[in-house]
């Protein structure tokens, strides 16, 4: 008895310290998330006029002229275009060469095969160059893609940070009441202890997202082109208006895979290879075409499994737009529900039958509910963006 009785009064010692330490704030009022007007990013808001701030467009422009990958590409296509035009001059002094030098065309004298190679060279060079060109013209719409993504990110970061700050001290005034409710005598340690469990979750939730809101800043200053820490700020995103959102996977699937890049160039690389095994059928090297027979089986088999994989990326892509729809649909019933909760606990408290903690709580709920249908918006919004995306043969993370 003495033992539990000496539990007791630690117990109740520990909650009144607890309860010195903070301070309950039970009175609230104004709006949970940020102004509609705009967000202020990595910066005092008293600096606001001082702060550049870009709209949902101007970030997809600037990040397809200051996208470090765009930029890589740009340098790539560059240095293919020079590369072809070397070999194109290469082989065009061979070929006059060869012809100049006595060449009769027999396709098994070593000058011939020289000049053979020169040509195979040549001609990979040029579909260098082209496949140079088709990934830049397919890398700016993606980047695009991202930078919109990341920019709607950051704006619902800020959001759910200002939700988290709010469910934080709701949580805490919940452990505190709780510490109270034991120094009297009507509650329980393990009560106690679930709701400073809470705390510390919701402490843990808000050091993630406000980590993620850090990584998703600096990533935002690359595609802007400012120095790291740079603050900007960000407009409220426009209305996304009407948007494809209705796809026929036959049609998906044959534009993906006409579209893809990848697969054009797997296809182009077994047509070399059958040419290649001809050309030396006819030259009599039946070493090499040998070999080169057991490369073909090879690419043809890795060409066939990228054809099933990106079909079924394409399968994948179209049930998540559906799930997206139906998401939406979900979080405005949601929403609306949240609403009727709040409105109703409001008429509650008016009359004095509910506290002013279920207010705020319900306030809460609304407040969340309608941020998460926001969110659901641009998740259905960004979901038909990756088929539109996929129709181009364009694969986004």
């Amino acid at each position: 008895m003495k033992v539990n009785r000496m539990k007791s009064i630690n117990r109740r010692r520990f909650a009144l310290k607890l309860l010195s330490l903070v301070t309950v704030g039970l009175v609230w009022s104004g709006s949970l998330l940020p102004a509609a007007a705009g967000v202020l990013l990595g910066a005092d808001p008293a600096a606001t006029e001082t702060v550049r701030q870009y709209t949902f467009k101007e970030v997809g422009d600037l990040a397809e002229i200051n996208s470090h990958d765009i930029i890589k590409q740009e340098a790539d296509l560059a240095k293919a275009e020079l590369q072809e035009e070397e070999s194109s001059t290469s082989f065009q002094i061979a070929v006059f060469e060869y012809w100049y030098n006595g060449g009769d065309g027999d396709e098994t004298s070593s000058a011939y095969s020289a000049l053979y190679s020169l040509q195979n060279s040549y001609e990979n060079a040029y579909a260098n160059a082209v496949d140079a060109e088709t990934a830049l013209d397919q890398l700016k719409p993606k980047v695009r893609y991202d930078a919109e993504d990341l920019y709607i990110a950051l704006i619902m970061g800020e959001k759910n940070i200002a939700l988290q700050t709010r469910n934080l001290e709701l949580v805490k005034t919940a452990r505190d009441l709780e510490a109270i409710k034991l120094i009297f005598g009507k509650s329980t340690a393990s009560a106690l202890e679930a709701a400073e469990q809470k705390v510390k979750d919701a402490e843990n939730s808000m050091a993630s997202l406000r980590d993620t809101q850090a990584i998703n800043k600096e990533s935002m200053r690359i595609y802007l082109d400012l120095p790291e820490g740079a603050a900007f700020a960000l407009a409220s995103p426009p209305e996304l208006g009407v948007f494809q959102t209705v796809f026929k996977e036959e049609d998906v699937q044959e534009n993906a895979l006409a579209n893809s890049l990848s697969l054009e160039q797997a296809k182009r690389n077994l047509e070399d290879l059958d040419q290649q095994i001809k050309d030396y059928d006819t030259m009599g090297k039946s070493t090499q075409s040998e070999q080169l027979s057991i490369s073909a089986r090879s690419t043809e088999l890795s060409y066939a499994e990228a054809v099933s994989s990106l079909k079924s990326k394409v399968v994948s892509t179209l049930d998540a737009l559906t799930t997206a729809k139906e998401n939406l649909a979900a979080a405005k019933i949601k929403a609306d529900r949240a609403e009727i909760d709040y409105l109703t606990s409001k008429l509650s408290y008016d009359i004095g039958k509910l506290t002013q903690s279920g207010l705020l709580s319900a306030e809460q709920n609304k407040t969340s509910a309608a941020a998460d249908y926001e969110q659901a918006g641009y998740d259905y919004y960004f979901a038909s963006q990756k088929v539109s995306l996929l129709n181009q043969g364009i694969l986004t993370n």
